[in-house]
Parts: C-alpha cells; structure tokens; sequence
C-alpha cells in the first residue's frame, strides 16, 4: 500500500511541474506575441504618460473583448482601447489608431496560424 501512495505522489509531483513549465511557456508566449508588440505601439504612439499604466489596461480590454455579445470581441475592444487609452493620455485618434493596429495584429496571426494548420493538415493526408 505505501509503495501505491509513494508512486501516486510521483506522478502528482511530476504532473505538478510538468504544467507548470507548460504555464509559463503559455506565459512567455502571451507576452511576447500579445502584450509586448501593444506595448512597442503604445509606446511609440504616446510620450507623455506613464507607460507602465498600459500593461494594466490590456488585460482589462481582452477581458472585456472576451464577452460574448459580438462575434471576437469585435467593436467591444476597440471601444475599450478608445476609453481607456483616452484616460491614460492618448488623443481619439492615438486610441483608434492603436485599436485597429492591434486587430489587424490579431488577424495577422490568424491567417499565419491557419496556414501553418492547413499546411500541417495537407502534409498529414
């Protein structure tokens, strides 16, 4: 019975840091594809203000683009990005600038992405 719990503990701990090494690769690439590119535009676009405000505004407008009332979040987070981007110091047109970079950012990875799938795909058959 003890040489069960001794292994069942194994594998918990195994389990354990095996997706905690995947959460932080899933974190590593959440920052470099989705937050650190907005940034580079925030900070490119806007001078004046503390920068380091945007990384709490960008978790708060994915989230609200996450509500599912339109198809992607779509409008619902380039409305976000206009509001709280305007109370961070942009001007209208510096918030509606960066909102539709960074959608058109997001379809960019997605058409890549859907090549790459399709192209594995094809390869696969």
């Amino acid at each position: 019975m003890r040489e069960r719990s001794a292994l069942l503990q194994f594998l918990i701990h195994i389990s354990v840091n095996e997706a905690a090494v995947w959460c932080n690769l899933a974190k590593t690439l959440f920052f470099s594809v989705i937050v650190y590119p907005a940034f580079l535009l925030f900070v490119e676009q806007i001078e004046d203000i503390q920068k380091f405000n945007f990384f709490v505004v960008l978790p708060i407008v994915l989230l609200i683009g996450a509500v599912p009332i339109t198809p992607n979040g779509l409008g619902l987070q380039e409305g976000a990005y206009f509001f709280f981007l305007q109370q961070l110091g942009a001007t209208p047109d510096q918030a509606v600038a960066i909102s539709l970079a960074l959608r058109a950012k997001a379809y960019l990875l997605a058409v890549i992405g859907a090549g790459i799938w399709f192209g594995l795909k094809k390869e696969s058959h």
